[in-house]
């Protein structure tokens, strides 16, 4: 298998003046996956480390009941958090059957109609209907318990405590309404584009705002794992020895994992601490006739379990919507605002958990390792500009483009034998490559990220306040 980059990213967040600015520190890290066959990378057989019955398929709702109730033989031991023990109590209450003469139970019924009605796109007319036939057919007695309507159902779900907020944004994407310095504001302090829409005449209606911002709290979600067993007590494989000599069987033998744990030694020294994954990409949610309609939503990946699980469905945690209908553009790392503050705090403060598997509290951290994207996406993320002269991450500002003779457009054709070895034939081809062109070139020198700070601290912030920079003044990019 070819060489997979991963691209490493820090990010900092810093409140000068009136507008907020980014520090996106990345550095891109190579490293060889060993594949010994179409499937496999070098882990051990799933049968030895992981549960069959985790592994084979079965019903995704009873399987997302099942793992929520998983903290059986919750014990003498240490007492669980307030919100853990809160959410066991609320579980056992919920998950008793309906009537005798079911299976199902009170949360199993609506989990599910709620599901149905997000596949097939039913109404919420339709819905309501629907529970009601439910009520006739089984009883008021059997049901009293069942929410009568879809918003009693939508309440009734929510009280599990996984919430998620909507928060306001411009619709052209300069800023959301988020944080006290920003929330009351009834237009955009950037482009003065008004926040809601305009009221119909001679109605007095509620403020609707012409665009916003799905986030979904991920402390929660990633507290969950640590309160069924069924993940909890895997949540450490990392650290476990399963690496068969210089094959790479999970992320944490690779080369970023290591160097994460070299400088950040307090945060290795808990196994339970999380290491996440960033994942987005764009998508039209709607079909290929429908008007263009650009959405992004962002992942995060536990990585502490082993392959088999962390990239399992359940275990990928959504944790934000970027509405469109525009592509998001540079204003993306608008949008990522909360979820890079609840990182921050996660990494910095972290979050009491209660491990069920253990049977003890714990002050849990998480950090972002690396992203995972395309490139156009990584050009979002990383905050890198993947057109024009200085598309390549690799090569930077020391990169050889030149502009085709008729078309002008810019072409990185001959910019890869500056890699080779310096006696390699293929440098000297004058026949082979660009014509009468020899390379003598080193490879371009690979930046730390201290270095690279250091030339995103001479940028200077549009005056607008948008997400420009009014010119380069690192030294390295002036000829370009």
């Amino acid at each position: 298998m070819g060489h997979l980059s991963v691209h490493v990213l820090s990010v900092t967040v810093a409140t000068r003046g009136k507008g907020m600015k980014w520090r996106c520190i990345y550095a891109a890290m190579v490293s060889s996956w060993g594949m010994r066959d179409g499937t496999r990378h070098g882990e051990s057989d799933v049968n030895d480390q992981v549960d069959n019955e985790y592994i084979v398929s079965s019903d995704r709702m009873n399987e997302m009941v099942i793992d929520a109730i998983g903290a059986e033989g919750v014990h003498e031991s240490e007492e669980p958090t307030k919100a853990a023990k809160e959410l066991y109590e609320l579980l056992e209450e919920v998950d008793k059957p309906l009537h005798d003469k079911t299976s199902h139970s009170r949360l199993s019924i609506v989990a599910r109609l709620m599901t149905i009605k997000s596949q097939y796109n039913l109404s919420e007319a339709g819905y309501n209907e629907t529970m009601n036939l439910i009520h006739e057919v089984v009883g008021d007695e059997a049901a009293k318990d069942l929410p009568k309507n879809f918003y009693r159902s939508k309440k009734f779900v929510h009280s599990l405590g996984m919430p998620y907020v909507k928060i306001d944004a411009c619709p052209n994407g300069c800023m959301i309404y988020y944080k006290a310095d920003r929330e009351n504001l009834e237009s955009c302090s950037i482009c003065g584009e008004s926040r809601y829409e305009e009221p119909t005449r001679g109605k007095k209606s509620r403020k609707v705002p012409k665009k916003f911002l799905r986030y979904l709290p991920i402390t929660q979600r990633l507290q969950r794992l640590y309160m069924s067993q069924k993940t909890a007590k895997h949540m450490g494989y990392h650290a476990q020895p399963h690496s068969n000599g210089n094959i790479i069987a999970h992320p944490s033998d690779g080369e970023a994992w290591k160097e994460f744990n070299k400088l950040y030694l307090e945060f290795d020294k808990e196994v339970r601490n999380v290491r996440l994954g960033l994942v987005t990409d764009g998508f039209t949610p709607f079909s290929a006739h429908a008007a263009p309609y650009s959405c992004w939503p962002v992942f995060v990946v536990p990585y502490n379990l082993p392959p088999e699980m962390c990239t399992r469905k359940s275990n990928i945690i959504l944790a934000l919507v970027i509405p469109g209908r525009e592509h998001p553009g540079k204003n993306f790392n608008v949008y990522m605002e909360p979820l890079v503050d609840e990182l921050l705090d996660l990494f910095e403060e972290g979050s009491l958990t209660y491990d069920c598997y253990r049977k003890e509290n714990f002050t849990m951290k998480a950090m972002v390792l690396w992203t995972i994207h395309d490139f156009p996406g990584y050009g979002l993320v990383a905050c890198w500009s993947t057109h024009g002269k200085l598309a390549c991450p690799i090569c930077g500002s020391d990169i050889k483009t030149f502009n085709l003779k008729h078309g002008k457009k810019p072409y990185w054709f001959d910019c890869h034998r500056r890699f080779l070895p310096a006696s390699h034939a293929f440098r000297k081809s004058v026949k082979c490559f660009r014509k009468k062109t020899k390379v003598t070139d080193p490879p371009p020198k690979h930046l730390s990220g201290v270095e690279i700070l250091e030339e995103l601290n001479h940028l200077t912030l549009d005056r607008t306040g948008k997400n420009k920079y009014e010119g380069f003044e690192v030294p390295q990019l002036d000829r370009y």
